[in-house]
Order: C-alpha cells, then structure tokens, then sequence
C-alpha cells in the first residue's frame, strides 16, 4: 500500500475517533433540560391552571404550622383542603414581587381524584416574564413532562392511533407500560420516567426496554467479473484451433461477463434496548445475512459437440500463443463441463446509543461499537473427458480436471456513527449513518488436481490443474485498513402500542475484498511442461475490488 495513503487513512480514523470522544464527553441537551434550575421546591398547582398572583403555596408539614393567615376556600376546594391536611401540608401565601410571573407551575403537579400528586419543580423565576395559562386541553402527559403545549389528536397526524401511545392523547391509562414515552420504532424520544416504569436491575430495565424487529430483505450485490472459461466452435473447425480466444468462429460459452449480478433474499435481526431508566443510554445488536449468489453452468457433448477451455499457453516458452484444452470433440472425446460461482456475505454489530438531543417528535444519538462482516466467494471449474478414438492408444481414458479458486473476506473494526429520527403521527422515519474502522483479512485458497483413470481402472492423481498449478496454488493470507461505510433509513407505521410495521433501505461498501473469479491468472496463463521449462505461469497477484451491497427490507418490530 502506498504509505501516503496508510497515513491519510490513519488520520481519518483519528478524526472519527477524536471525535467519537468529544461527543461522549459532551453534555447531552435533555440531561440539560432535567437538570436545570436550582433547589427544588414543593409546590401545588389546581385545576391545571397557571397560579395567579395571590395563588396559594403549599409546603410540606415540618411539624410546627408556618406563619401567615389561612385563606378563605372556596367549597369547590374544600375537599382538597380537608385532604391535604390530613396528608400533613400547611399552606402561606406566597410573595411575588410586582411585574414578576413565577414560571414553576409549568411542572407543576397533576391533580388524580380528591387527591393531589405532589411532585418537584425547579425554583427559577422569570423577570418581566408573562404568565403563560395551560390550555385546558392540554393532556396531563404533556403538563406533567413540562415541554411546550401542542394539541391533542390533532397533532399526532391522525384519529385513530390512540393505540400507538403517541404524545398529544390524553388517555394513557390502559397502558401496561410508561405512557410517558413517545415511542417511534426503537427509539423513545422522551427521556422522563414515572415510578412505574423504574427498575431496580440492569437486567429489569433491559427486559422492559427491549424490542425485537424481524425483516426480510431483498438484496443487490457486487457482481463476480469472469474470465473466459468455456467456448466452443462450429462442428467442423480444426481441433488445432478449436475454442481459442480470439478467433471469429469461437463462441463464448461460459464467462467474459459478470455473475452473481441478480438479487438475492436474505434476512435481518435488531434488538434494541436500554441501560438506564431515563434513557439517555441504549444497546443494539443486529445480525444479517445477505443469502448467496450462486450461478451454475454445465454442458456436455449432447448439447455442444466441441467444447473447448481457453488459455495462454507458455509451454513452449516465448511467445505465448492462444491454445485450449479440448472436452469434447467429434470423434476423438467425450465429456463435459461444470463451473459453479457461489458468493456469500453476512455480518452484525453491536452499538452503544448515546443520547445527543431530543424533543417530543425527534431525537438524535451517537453510535459506538464493534462492527463485523464477512465475504466468502469461491469458484470451482471441473471437467470430465474420455477418449472415444479406438484407433488411440489411449482409448477408454478418462481425465477428471479440477480447479478451485476460494476467498474468505473478514472485517473487524470500531463503528461509529449517527442515528436520528422523527415521528409524524402513526408514522415515523429513522435513519443512520456509520462508518466502520478496521482490518480487512482476505484468505485466497488456490488447489488444481488432475486425476487419469485407464481403461483398466487404474488411477494416477496430479495436484495440478489447467488453471491452478503448483504456480500459483498455495494458502494466501493478506491485511489491510479499510473504512466501510454504512447507510439505513426506515419508514414505520404503528399498527399497535407494541407492533409496528417496517420498510427500508440500506447500502454499505466493503473496500478491498478479493473475489474468487479474480485471482485467477489474468491472461488465463499456463505453462504445462513437466518437469517446469520456461516462464512460471499461472501467477498469482492479489487482486482487490471494492464490494458493495444494498438492499430493501420489510418486516415487523415489536416492542416488550
């Protein structure tokens, strides 16, 4: 590798890594919002309107009764009055200064029957601040949670998603689970609690927590680029030129194009959950299998009286001339051919969610973790013929050839990354954007044998075939840096409280990788003398292309 480009990739990952670092460290906007204000102070706030100037102030019973004079009550507040004595609350006037709007009823507490909900609320005040009066439409959600007032079902884009628990329905109480959470796919945007929905444990708030999202997908990849494997000519043509590259009368048979170019299903696992009660911190875990392109390719004399395997022949040393091993031909062989492609690739990560920002429709996390990927490829070219010249000395010989190109592709690296989504009523969108940093080890197994049976079954076994000779065959392992990019996005409807459904898209690229069909030698080379006279051919060179796949999914999530 060209060390400017070592070094240039090495600056990137410390960039990503810098700043993978910086936004961890960085305090998170919502631990802003329920951080902010100083001491808190006990408060309660009536019929869910904002307190007026002369509004009254409760105070826990510290044992002794606080000075001042006791309000007159209405008898629409009697009950209440009678109550939170009896619950040990004293009650004063609170002293405002003239043009000042205390700003604390904005989380004020939510009345529940005859009894009031006492709850905590920051001490600031607002200077020339004016009051700001909760709609009576407002939800109790949206008074207790403290974020800016938006309408009921309207705002949530439609009339019949009550089910989904999104923010902005008043009606939460059937839930078996924290309704103070709007939910879109894996990601609740609001990072507040109730007491019912704490957990003691880890494992607790996992299990409470956790969704499953279970997809199909349909998958596109990078095609395998092939050589010219198998040709054949018109019944007729010399066996001295039969099959050869180049000439007008040969016709490809198999090769000099590109395989395992058609999509393929495959499928996808998500599981999503969090690590702490507020939510700041989530885990996800996602395997994938992008199935296997296969492509298989077979003839014989029955359907193709010549059938011929090209290759550059070095044998009588230089030049090299075009040449082809016959399979069959009229008269003097019977046989044929069976190549078979297969590309398959898989791979998971695991990722820690951090919290940047959210509101009540959007939020946004950093991604931490460990990304894997692997890409195995293989090509494997095996003919049978037999000699049917009974005037040949060799008659009733069979001569099996195979030749076996396999690849093994493995990432391992740290991914990092972003995630955002919003949610517009039923719906919502999430997407994502990684990048992976790390190794990419690329495994080339090369293996040739040829085995001659005589027409008395005796047997001899070469370890060498046309194309993968003791050359070029061996065991190749090879390391390298790559950065593999990653992009997702969603779109999700909530059929239910827990169950969504799900269509998206995602494409990633995996650099460097080494097919099978490329490490063949790229001339079709070969030198058959025996013992070696002449140029080593076939050679082998790594050869690298850049692997990409994307694809739509669809499926379901639900939410525990």
């Amino acid at each position: 590798m060209d060390p400017n480009c070592q070094n240039k990739l090495l600056a990137a990952f410390k960039v990503c890594l810098l700043a993978g670092i910086a936004s961890w460290m960085m305090p998170s906007t919502a631990h802003a919002q329920l951080r902010s204000g100083s001491a808190p102070r006990t408060i309660y706030q009536k019929n869910n309107q904002a307190p007026a100037a002369n509004a009254t102030q409760w105070v826990p019973n510290q044992g002794t009764k606080a000075k001042g004079k006791t309000p007159k009550s209405t008898s629409a507040d009697a009950a209440v009055d009678e109550t939170d004595e009896a619950d040990g609350l004293q009650f004063r006037e609170p002293k405002l200064q003239s043009g000042v709007q205390s700003a604390s009823y904005r989380e004020g507490a939510v009345k529940r029957g005859s009894k009031s909900q006492v709850i905590k609320a920051s001490t600031y005040q607002e200077a020339e601040a004016q009051p700001e009066p909760i709609p009576e439409t407002a939800s109790p959600v949206q008074e207790r949670i403290g974020y800016d007032y938006e309408p009921g079902p309207s705002s949530s884009g439609c009339s019949s998603c009550d089910a989904a628990g999104h923010l902005g329905h008043s009606d939460h109480s059937s839930f078996s689970h924290s309704p103070y959470f709007a939910t879109a796919g894996s990601m609740e945007f609001m990072p507040l609690y109730e007491g019912d929905c704490h957990h003691p444990s880890l494992f607790g708030r996992m299990l409470s927590g956790l969704s499953v999202r279970l997809e199909g997908t349909n998958w596109d990849r990078s095609a395998s680029n092939m050589p010219i494997l198998v040709t054949t000519s018109p019944t007729g043509t010399n066996a001295a030129t039969a099959g050869q590259i180049g000439l007008s009368t040969t016709r490809i048979l198999f090769g000099g194009g590109n395989v395992n170019d058609t999509p393929e299903g495959g499928g996808r696992l998500t599981l999503n959950t969090w690590l702490d009660d507020c939510r700041y911190y989530g885990l996800s875990f996602r395997g994938w299998d992008a199935g296997t392109g296969d492509t298989e390719f077979f003839t014989n004399q029955s359907t193709n009286a010549i059938i011929a395997r090209p290759f550059l022949d070095f044998t009588n040393g230089l030049p090299a001339t075009q040449n082809a091993q016959l399979i069959a031909f009229p008269g003097d062989t019977a046989g044929n051919v069976r190549i078979r492609a297969e590309s398959e690739i898989a791979g998971g990560d695991l990722t820690l969610r951090r919290l940047l920002c959210a509101d009540t429709r959007s939020r946004w996390d950093m991604l931490f973790g460990y990304q894997f990927a692997q890409l195995n490829d293989s090509l494997n070219i095996q003919t049978d013929s037999t000699v049917i010249d009974n005037t040949s000395l060799l008659f009733g010989t069979s001569i099996d050839v195979n030749d076996s190109f396999k690849t093994s592709n493995q990432f391992q690296g740290f991914a990092i990354g972003l995630q955002g989504a919003r949610r517009w009523g039923c719906w919502y969108f999430d997407g994502s954007f990684k990048l992976g940093l790390g190794n990419m080890e690329r495994t080339i197994t090369i293996a040739g044998q040829t085995t001659v049976t005589d027409a008395n079954g005796a047997s001899t076994v070469d370890d060498e075939g046309l194309l993968a000779r003791f050359s070029n065959d061996g065991h190749y392992i090879s390391d390298t840096f790559v950065v593999v990019p990653e992009f997702g996005l969603n779109v999700g409807y909530a059929l239910t409280n827990s169950l969504d459904f799900t269509i998206g898209y995602t494409a990633m690229s995996l650099p460097k990788v080494a097919q099978a069909a490329s490490q063949i030698d790229p001339q079709l080379g070969s030198n058959l003398s025996d013992p070696l006279t002449g140029q080593l051919r076939p050679s082998f060179v790594l050869t690298e292309t850049n692997y990409w796949l994307s694809g739509f999914s669809y499926g379901l999530q639900y939410r525990y």
